[in-house]
């Protein structure tokens, strides 16, 4: 299944460098890594060597950098969801709490014959 997964990074990454680049933007450029053509390398050319080397660094370190950015993306969104899910328990179990102290505080009120509302 990994390889599989691989198979389908390295098919896709010349479509990320093509979108890259019609942005206007370099697939080295877009990962904030500095190129120079040293030897006069045209840029068609340079456009493909950084999609191979792309490939390779992948295929060598194991690590995607487009996906991890997606993947930290999701996981921030996840994190927001559950702060904000955490955030509307916490005011739910602090109203329950504030009304059960009020419901109790007029009940004591009551007993001494005062008139709760």
């Amino acid at each position: 299944m990994k390889h599989l997964i691989l198979i389908t990074c390295l098919i896709a990454i010349p479509l990320s460098s093509a979108v890259a680049a019609e942005g206007g933007k370099s697939l080295a450029s877009t990962l904030e890594v500095y190129v120079f053509p040293a030897d006069g390398q045209a840029a068609d050319q340079q456009s493909k060597d950084e999609a191979e080397c792309y490939n390779w660094a992948v295929s060598n370190t194991g690590s995607d950098p487009f996906e991890l950015q997606k993947q930290d993306e999701a996981v921030t969104a996840q994190a927001q969801q559950q702060a904000a899910e955490a955030e509307a328990a916490s005011h739910q179990a602090t109203q329950e709490q504030t009304n059960n102290f009020k419901t109790a505080f007029g009940v004591c009120l009551e007993a001494k014959d005062y008139m709760v509302k």
